[in-house]
């Protein structure tokens, strides 16, 4: 039986570990807090180890192994910074009537701590799948690192093909987009790749009493600034489409109208799109300035200075012809570009009229009732990509219900989550791992 109490108490204290990548210690104290919580999980599945890594990985045999499937999330989290500034201690755990605050409490200790919660109901009330399942929780998702590829190889390994893979990826929304009403669950189908790019300028530098102007920050500012606005080419992917064509009749405006007249209009909502912030990234690749480095004093102009541009790609676009478009844009030939972290883009668009996608559809609705549920670009990044090579069905979906106002905390100041939101996700896994 499901144990909503448990649910919300392993959230807790899961959130009191600072579980930034790389923190072993911290990695350890989870592990052991969590078999504390979750005895039945850890008696009745095999745990398997991952070598190198602060990785989870448990097998729950079924009655078959024809159609293994893998539920995953991440321990690890972003780092918090400007604690002082949050309402709760980011690593306190704390909760009230409503909430449970602290760093990860949604992305993604939530997810975790629910699919453990579930599967510990379901196994103390005897259950056994039908298909053999496995429970993998990554130790570097937040810096793009090898946790999770190592548990594939892992799987890869012991000849495991995965029938599907359900990671963190969309949400079910209140306000998924302008001027729509009731709620959107959008389940990820494919992901978009990352790129750092770091551009530098060198000079001579010196005092800056005597500077020789243009100087090497305002070079490198503009060349940002080009970057920024670069001309990448529009591509809408079918599973892009598909989410438009079936959003359609809930936009308003000219937004609406053009949606309803895709194909006919795409110059039209092609050029609304990439006029919205929260929809240009569907269809073309993104470019933002991160990270800045000069010289340590006011008064000292930088014999190098540089800046790191995180760049999202969508699927089927290389990474060379981005650099190309930058190099380009840029014209400068004393600005210097270096590839310094690339991940590419989803080679796998799971297709969502597949049986795998309408499942976990069938079990939104059941959760949520009355929810629209469509494909969708994730514009960010997660473990979901590493398993690939062993999957052709991967849908990333978080089972809770959100705001945008809710998810801009993920990575900030006083992320939290709902305890209604707790309830909703344990009854999502709980629905989902019971059917398989």
């Amino acid at each position: 039986m499901l144990d909503r109490e448990l649910a919300v108490n392993a959230l807790k204290q899961a959130v009191t570990f600072r579980t930034v990548a790389g923190n072993k210690e911290a990695f350890e104290s989870l592990h052991a807090a969590l078999k504390n919580l979750f005895p039945v999980v850890f008696n009745k599945c095999e745990s398997i180890d991952v070598p190198g890594t602060n990785a989870l990985l448990f097998k729950l045999k079924g009655r078959s192994s024809e159609k293994p499937c893998l539920l995953t999330a991440h321990q690890d989290v972003v780092p918090a910074d400007n604690e002082k500034d949050w309402t709760h201690g980011p690593f306190e755990g704390f909760s009230d009537e409503n909430w449970v605050w602290g760093r990860g409490s949604f992305d993604d200790k939530v997810s975790m701590t629910s699919i453990l919660t579930s599967l510990q109901g379901l196994l103390e009330d005897g259950f056994v799948p039908e298909n053999d399942l496995y429970f993998g929780f990554g130790d570097d998702e937040e810096v793009m690192g090898h946790g999770a590829h190592d548990i594939c190889a892992v799987l890869a390994g012991r000849g495991v093909k995965l029938d599907m893979v359900v990671d963190e990826g969309g949400a079910v929304m209140k306000d998924f987009l302008p001027g729509m009403k009731g709620l959107v669950g959008a389940i990820g189908v494919a992901e978009k790749g990352s790129m750092a790019v770091r551009l530098s300028v060198k000079s001579e530098g010196g005092h800056s009493s005597t500077p020789v102007n243009p100087g090497p920050v305002a070079r490198l500012g503009n060349a940002v600034m080009l970057c920024e606005n670069a001309s990448f080419p529009v591509k809408w992917l079918p599973c892009v489409e598909k989410m438009v064509s079936l959003l359609s009749g809930e936009l308003e405006g000219l937004l609406g109208f053009a949606a309803r007249n895709n194909r006919a209009l795409r110059p039209v909502i092609s050029k609304v799109f990439c006029s919205i912030p929260k929809l240009a990234p569907f269809i073309r690749t993104s470019c933002v300035a991160t990270m800045a480095n000069g010289s340590a004093a006011f008064n000292v102009i930088p014999r190098e200075c540089c800046m790191v541009l995180n760049i999202r790609m969508l699927p089927g676009q290389k990474s060379d012809d981005i650099l190309n478009i930058l190099k380009k844009a840029v014209h400068d030939p004393s600005v210097e570009f270096e590839v310094v972290l690339e991940r590419a883009p989803s080679s796998v668009i799971t297709d969502s009229s597949s049986a795998q996608f309408d499942f976990i559809k069938d079990v939104l609705e059941q959760v949520y009732g009355n929810v629209k549920v469509i494909p969708y670009l994730m514009v960010g990044a997660s473990d979901a990509f590493n398993y690939e090579s062993i999957c052709q069905n991967i849908l990333r979906i978080s089972p809770v219900c959100m705001t945008n106002e809710e998810l801009s905390r993920m990575h900030g100041i006083d992320e939290r989550i709902s305890i209604e939101n707790i309830h909703n996700s344990c009854n999502f896994y709980t629905s989902l791992i019971s059917r398989l």
